[in-house]
């Protein structure tokens, strides 16, 4: 943070708004924050994603001691609604999350922003849950909250193949020539 200066602001998909949240418990500035198709309960979520990935239940269970050993805190409190009451989260947040998302319920974002003091809930429907990281509206929808200026109209949805991925992780002066004049 010090080469590069305090954020100004953090987009997150998915169990991302779930970490987020916790760090912001735990002392990150974030002066405002963006949760696409967030979980509410992180850990409900473990076993199907586990079963995913082909993890075994053992390697699964050692995987999560572990993690509750080197961060001092169980998977089982990480219930985002009821965090974000205790801490009072100050800075604005706009949740997006489709009513149709299978993998997140809408009803996980839903309970987040309405117990995130003056959060903003966009519905949306027809992208699902991985879809909300790729539509040009949401994204500059985004863009635009943590920003404070209109965004790049993008003609179609962002594909995340690994170049592109690359790029905008690692070569932001490449992105900058890609996108154009815009800056973020």
């Amino acid at each position: 943070m010090e080469a590069a200066g305090p954020a100004h602001g953090v987009i997150a998909h998915s169990m991302g708004g779930a970490a987020t949240a916790l760090a912001m418990s735990w002392g990150l500035m974030v002066p405002r924050a963006v949760f696409l198709a967030p979980a509410a309960n992180p850990a409900a979520y473990v076993d199907p994603f586990a079963e995913v990935l082909g993890l075994n239940r053992q390697v699964v269970r050692r995987l999560r001691e572990r993690s509750e050993r080197r961060i001092a805190f169980r998977w089982s409190d990480l219930d985002i609604p009821a965090l974000v009451r205790e801490r009072k989260f100050d800075a604005p947040l706009l949740v997006i999350h489709d009513r149709e998302d299978k993998r997140v319920p809408w009803q996980d974002g839903a309970a987040i922003a309405s117990a995130w003091r003056g959060a903003e809930l966009v519905s949306v429907t027809g992208h699902g849950h991985r879809g909300v990281v790729t539509d040009p509206a949401i994204v500059a929808r985004a863009v635009e909250f943590i920003t404070g200026v209109p965004a790049p109209r993008l003609d179609a949805p962002i594909v995340w193949d690994a170049p592109s991925l690359e790029r905008e992780l690692y070569r932001p002066a490449e992105r900058r020539r890609v996108v154009g004049a815009a800056s973020y």
